[in-house]
């Protein structure tokens, strides 16, 4: 009688290459997952024509300059942090004198810092005592974006952006 006695299994070079393969499609199938979604939420540009954008750069920087040399400045009076749902923005604009600006035309944009699928515009309106204000309802608590531009009845812009914090 013969026994046949079983041989013990043994790794070979041919099991650790198909293992390598595996491993490394596994890791590039995820990979392509998570891009996919990543691209499909954010596509990455805020702007349409980014490029075009990027080769006027130089004339943005002018822009820049300019309003700087001006010397205005914008203030939230009531600093960055603000109440949630029931939002009040104060704006004083000033000269580098520190005079205050009046008959300003503020147009603004509020929104998320990662998307633009909620933002809106507030209406700023001046009050006696030449502060612009914008009354918002419905806002959630978070951080919020406000992107404005302040025009004097000569045409000068005064383009500023200030990050709020909602409680």
């Amino acid at each position: 009688m013969t026994t046949q006695t079983k041989k013990p299994f043994e790794i070979t070079g041919w099991h650790v290459l198909i293992s390598i393969i595996i491993f490394f499609a596994i890791i590039a199938s995820v990979n392509a997952v998570m891009v996919t979604l990543a691209v499909r939420s954010f596509p990455g540009e805020e702007q349409k024509k980014s490029y075009m954008q990027g080769l006027q750069y130089n004339e943005v920087l002018a822009e820049r300059e300019a309003q700087a040399s001006l010397g205005w400045q914008a203030l939230l009076v009531d600093g960055t942090n603000l109440a949630a749902n029931n939002t009040t923005i104060r704006l004083r604009l000033s000269n580098a004198q520190g005079q205050i600006l009046e008959d300003m035309k503020i147009s603004a944009t509020l929104g998320r810092p990662a998307t633009d699928d909620r933002d809106i515009e507030p209406v700023f309106i001046q009050t006696t005592d030449n502060i612009y204000l914008a009354q918002i309802d419905g806002l959630s608590s978070g951080i919020w974006d406000l992107k404005a531009v302040a025009t004097a009845p000569d045409g000068t812009e005064l383009n500023f952006e200030r990050r709020l914090w909602l409680r």
